[in-house]
Parts: structure tokens; C-alpha cells; sequence
């Protein structure tokens, strides 16, 4: 079992906050969710019940894919990424620039506004801007 410390070095350095807003018919969706990518069944299958000792639900698969035949654990319930951030120490510097637009995106759908069309056009324009910003910075680095 891990610490509140490890995880939150965990979360820090080796998770990947995923923001994906994708159109499905007439509007658009929003799928937030935090993975743990590793070589390691075993560590990830430790994390997972750390993690469920705060009440953080995860879904543990001991291959992502066919094409990532690797272990991976996923969080995507909305009430556990909740409790995953509020342990994510504040004016830390983080490994990836996506939990600035993960934690905002999550405020958002935790208000309602992904279900409004004003409030999706906005989000989606706070996801276009990320995903500029990111290849500028891959760009100049």
C-alpha cells in the first residue's frame, strides 16, 4: 500500500490526465479521466487499492489494447477524480499542462454547463486552445 505522499508524487509525475471532447451526432461530449500507464500489473494493482482507501473507484485492465499490450489503470468517475485532485498538492508544478484543463473541466461538468450548448461551446474552446498551447510548447522546447 502506498502513502497520501507516494500518490501524491504519483500523480505528479506518472499519471496522465485525459481530456477528450468528442461530437456525437448533433453536440458535442466530454470524457475526463486520469491513467496510469506502467509495465507493471503488480504496482498498478497495489495503486488501485491505495487509491480505493480514498475512496477513489478505478477500473484495472491487464492490457489496454491491442495495440498497447500493456497494464493500465483508469479513473474517470466523476465523484473519485474529485477526490483524486483534492489530493494533488496546490502551486506544485505538475508533469503535464492537462490538469489545468482536466480540474476545469471538471468544475464545469460538476456545474452543469456540458449541458447547455453555450456552456459545451465554451469548453470545447478551453480544449482547442489546450491542445494549441501544447503543440506550441512541443514546438519551441
Amino acid at each position: 500500500m502506498y502513502s497520501k505522499g507516494q500518490i501524491e508524487g504519483m500523480l505528479l509525475t506518472i499519471a496522465t490526465p485525459e481530456v477528450t471532447v468528442f461530437r456525437t451526432g448533433d453536440s458535442y461530449g466530454v470524457r475526463l479521466r486520469v491513467l496510469f500507464r506502467t509495465t507493471n500489473l503488480h504496482f498498478l494493482s497495489s495503486l488501485q487499492r491505495s487509491l480505493y482507501q480514498y475512496r477513489i473507484k478505478s477500473i484495472l485492465k491487464d492490457r489496454e489494447s491491442k495495440q498497447r499490450n500493456l497494464p493500465i489503470l483508469i479513473i474517470g468517475d466523476r465523484r473519485s477524480l474529485r477526490r483524486l485532485i483534492n489530493i494533488i498538492p496546490n502551486n506544485v508544478p505538475k508533469s503535464h499542462n492537462n490538469w489545468d484543463l482536466l480540474i476545469r473541466m471538471l468544475e464545469a461538468v460538476e456545474e452543469g454547463k456540458h449541458l447547455d450548448e453555450d456552456g459545451i461551446i465554451e469548453m470545447k474552446e478551453w480544449y482547442d486552445d489546450n491542445k494549441k498551447q501544447r503543440k506550441t510548447n512541443i514546438n519551441s522546447g
